[in-house]
């Protein structure tokens, strides 16, 4: 924070910056034979972070020029990850429980990012700018890969996340095997600067903007067996893809500037967003077994809302301007089996399921006030933006063989079956 007061120039800068450009975490079982009789492994992997930047600044003065400048920035890189691989040559990991095998990565932030000025200036001329910024790169992982892995799924149940009607879920009576990669993050991003005068020119400004690039994957490479020898496997046995991306956004920009006299003032404000993310869960094992059901799900959620104002009163001419702009580029993949190459065998006396999901909500709100009091003329702008480009597959590629028996004693599951119902009203 910074306050700065003068009789003549006066010169206002606060500077914000929280950064967390390389934070990793990994829990892995590499080049490993574990065993456990009849409980779980679980292999886990978490980032939370809670960051909150704020700036703010103020400069006053009789006369002259009055300049405050207030940025804000919050730069967040998360790395987590958590897998079962070999990486020696020819190596390979060996995991069986009697009970459950779990490979989880998990990523959640909640940041805040505020940037605020305020300049006055009783008879020169005055100039208020604000900057905050979000840059938030995430890579959350699980995978499993180079490995024999067999969970008979007869201990005690785990808690585990997964899908139901194409929804995040907790399923606290999962038996089988798991592998979940989840990453939610709730951004709050606010720009705004204040100008007042009592007799010359004011000019105020804000920007608010988030850059996100995300890549969210729950994988069983094709080097893999899942419950290759399944003698003794429980009825409840499953096995579990997992990949859940979900951004909540609330971001803005205000500028006010007001004065008493003046030959011109000018305000302007802009919010903008870029935001990249990639979701994907794959099951391509070369054998994959269960005696209940196989879900492969990989669902993307976006809620943004984007609020930006600006209010511009003088004597003299007033031109007001706002813009809220936002960019996606959103790819959702679920899939089973591979392209070419090498078959992989499916196998499960329940169900499978194989399901993509992208829903995105996206709103701006952008106004402008232009007012002249006596003054020559008056302008106002504003411009709002959308741009979504979306590619969501769910698939079973041609190298799958894929034995479903949906037997009556296994567990039922829920699917979008693309029907939707139409209602009229009077």
């Amino acid at each position: 924070a910074n306050l700065g007061a003068s009789a003549g120039a006066s010169v206002g800068i606060a500077l914000a910056n929280n950064l967390a450009e390389n934070s990793t975490v990994t829990a892995f079982a590499s080049d490993a034979t574990l065993t456990s009789d009849n409980q779980t492994v679980d292999i886990n992997a978490t980032q939370y972070a809670l960051l909150v930047t704020v700036a703010g600044s103020g400069s006053v003065s009789k006369g002259g020029v009055t300049l405050d400048a207030t940025e804000a920035t919050t730069d967040y890189q998360p790395t987590t990850t958590a897998y079962i691989d070999a990486v020696a040559s020819n190596g390979r990991s060996t995991v069986t429980a009697g009970g459950n095998v779990l490979v989880d990565a998990d990523t959640n932030l909640h940041a805040v990012t505020v940037a605020g000025n305020i300049a006055f200036n009783a008879s020169g001329t005055s100039v208020a700018a604000t900057v905050a910024t979000l840059v938030h790169t995430d890579s959350t992982k699980a995978w499993v890969d180079h490995a024999d892995v067999t969970a008979l799924a007869g201990g005690n149940a785990s808690t585990v996340t997964t899908g139901v009607n194409l929804s995040k879920s907790t399923d606290d009576s999962f038996d089988g095997v798991s592998v979940t990669a989840t990453s939610e993050e709730t951004i709050t991003t606010v720009a705004a600067g204040v100008d007042l005068g009592t007799s010359s020119a004011n000019r105020a400004a804000s920007v608010s903007v988030n850059l996100l690039d995300e890549t969210t994957t729950a994988r069983i490479h094709g080097d893999t067996t899942i419950n290759d020898d399944n003698t003794d496997a429980d009825a409840s046995q499953q096995i579990n893809v997992f990949a859940w991306s979900d951004t909540t956004i609330n971001s803005g920009g205000g500028a006010i500037g007001l004065s008493g006299g003046g030959t011109w003032g000018g305000g302007a404000s802009a919010d903008s967003g870029d935001i990249t993310k990639t979701t994907i869960a794959s099951l391509q094992s070369s054998n994959a077994n269960a005696t209940n059901t196989i879900s492969v799900q990989s669902l993307s959620k976006e809620k943004v809302a984007s609020y930006e104002g600006t209010i511009e009163v003088s004597r003299g001419l007033e031109v007001a301007a706002t813009a809220g702009i936002y960019l996606f580029d959103l790819t959702t993949q679920a899939y089973v089996g591979r392209e070419t190459g090498s078959t992989s065998k499916l196998s499960t006396d329940g169900s499978l399921l194989v399901a993509a999901d992208s829903v995105t909500q996206a709103h701006v709100f952008a106004g402008s006030v232009a007012a002249s009091l006596g003054g020559p003329a008056s302008v106002g702008a504003s411009f709002g933006s959308i741009h979504i480009s979306k590619q969501t597959n769910a698939t079973i590629e041609p190298g799958a063989k894929v034995t479903a028996k949906g037997l009556a004693a296994t567990d039922a599951i829920s699917a979008a079956s693309g029907g939707f119902d139409v209602t009229f009203d009077d």
